[in-house]
């Protein structure tokens, strides 16, 4: 995971809020996914840099976004489809892309007809961001892109 990731000062405190439930859960439990939560959101704290994204929001792919992208992994663009970029690293949708996901690195904070290379197993791919849904802060959705 790369460093000083910027994000949101609410994506912060969901990762702390997420970090403080699994920590009073794996207490108890001792469960071994869980532990590998723990690490995951402590990595996105660690790494993480709160900063004002309020500007970027228009055209940027930010935490909670729906895009849509079109994946070319050499032999020309697939259907687009449509993904939510999140926080989380379990329990995802089909629909869902984790922020720590290659695919999910290499969008975030792009801009909508931005192409973005990342690569799986030694292969790579390109994503091109299509459009993408913004959740207001209110919780209904406005179109960009």
């Amino acid at each position: 995971m790369a460093t000083n990731i910027k994000i949101r000062e609410k994506d912060y405190n969901y990762c702390m809020e997420k970090l403080d439930k699994l920590r009073a859960i794996y207490d108890v439990s001792r469960d071994p996914d869980l532990r590998i939560e723990i690490n995951h959101f402590s990595s996105i704290v660690k790494n993480s840099k709160v900063e004002d994204l309020s500007d970027l929001k228009d055209a940027h792919v930010l935490i909670g976004d729906y895009v849509t992208l079109a994946i070319d992994g050499g032999l020309g663009e697939d259907e687009p489809e449509t993904y939510k970029l999140t926080l989380d690293l379990f329990n995802l949708d089909d629909d869902s892309i984790s922020l720590t996901c290659p695919v999910g690195e290499a969008i975030y904070l792009q801009k909508v007809g931005s192409v973005c290379g990342y690569s799986v197993n030694n292969r790579s791919f390109k994503a091109r961001i299509v459009s993408k849904q913004s959740a207001s802060e209110d919780g209904s959705e406005a179109e960009r892109g």
